[in-house]
């Protein structure tokens, strides 16, 4: 009997494929992976094709009819969508965030268009504009926001069907500017220059190359748990002081005795020192900042918000320490 499917949306992204990878790892399958990408002939899509019980198939997010066609007979979907980075550097945040949203609305009504769907996970963030009021416009956050009120919408039919997983600041961040440590050869140190105060938590993914997977899994694993509700998908939650002593552990477990020390910048600082990418950084850091757990934990028309730790995976996950020491910085 043919396998149930999984569709999984940027199968080749960092998310997307630490889904595929933790299915991947079940020794008896039960899905067959359906991995969508723009390109299927890239030397990725060709390496994940040759894996036993998978479908590398091509999408194309700006056409709703292109998107229903790779959905279509899927039992479970993944949907995650990626607010451009060449987009953004090419004609800024709000095109970005515009096309992103584009994105993530027509993935929304292609699933609800998909009759045999039993189980939608939208990758998503916070609605700041909605917490502040009005106040802060984070556009990498906005960006998702639009595809998560379609499908809690009466007319998308998605609402007893979707889990909402919002996916903390991911480990590999560290990776690239502006969260990458400046290197003062003099010092013997790293200086991780963020513009916020050094004590105010923040919710961090941990190693989202294994953890988005785990989480991923373990909501499908529990419909009768996860839909309708959001999941915290935060590995730990932490100050940047904290983070700085995690990332001076890792370098420690590559054999490189060099301290990481955490500066605190100005907003307005930071923005000269990065341009656009540290306005748009700088922007979600003042939001952690001004409404510290409350950023990442309030959760919009009173909805049932789960943790690691409601889902029995809490000590399963990889630390932000771990992902630190196999990234390279």
């Amino acid at each position: 009997m043919a396998l149930p499917t999984l569709t999984v949306c940027s199968a080749l992204g960092r998310q997307g494929a630490s889904v595929v990878s933790s299915f991947l790892s079940d020794p008896e399958p039960k899905y067959h992976i359906r991995a969508l990408t723009s390109n299927v002939e890239s030397p990725a899509s060709k390496q994940l094709a040759a894996k036993p019980n998978v479908s590398v198939v091509a999408v194309d997010l700006n056409s709703v009819d292109s998107i229903v066609s790779a959905f279509e007979g899927s039992s479970l979907i993944f949907a995650n969508t990626v607010f451009s980075p060449t987009v953004f550097v090419e004609s800024g945040a709000s095109v970005a965030q515009k096309l992103e949203a584009s994105h993530g609305l027509n993935i929304a009504r292609a699933a609800s268009k998909t009759e045999s769907l039993k189980h939608l996970i939208w990758s998503t963030l916070p609605d700041a504009a909605r917490e502040t009021r009005g106040e802060m416009d984070i556009p990498h956050f906005q960006s998702k926001i639009a595809a998560e009120r379609y499908m809690q919408s009466l007319e998308s039919g998605l609402s007893d069907k979707t889990t909402f997983l919002r996916v903390g600041l991911c480990g590999s961040v560290v990776e690239r500017p502006p969260y990458t440590p400046i290197h003062v050869g003099a010092a013997n140190a790293r200086l991780l220059v963020l513009p916020i105060s050094p004590n105010v938590p923040l919710p961090f993914a941990g190693d989202e190359t294994f953890n988005v997977g785990l989480f991923a899994k373990t909501i499908f694993s529990q419909p009768e748990k996860t839909i309708g509700c959001y999941v915290n998908g935060t590995a730990e939650t932490v100050s940047a002081q904290e983070w700085a002593r995690s990332l001076e552990k890792a370098l420690g477990r590559r054999g490189q005795d060099t301290r990481v020390v955490f500066l605190e910048s100005t907003l307005s600082d930071f923005e000269k020192l990065w341009g656009a990418g540290g306005t748009e950084i700088g922007l979600m850091f003042e939001y952690f900042n001004k409404y510290g757990k409350e950023s990442y934990e309030a959760i919009p028309g009173g909805r049932p918000v789960l943790s690691a730790t409601d889902l029995g995976i809490d000590s399963l996950l990889q630390s932000n320490e771990d992902a630190a020491a196999r990234f390279e910085w």
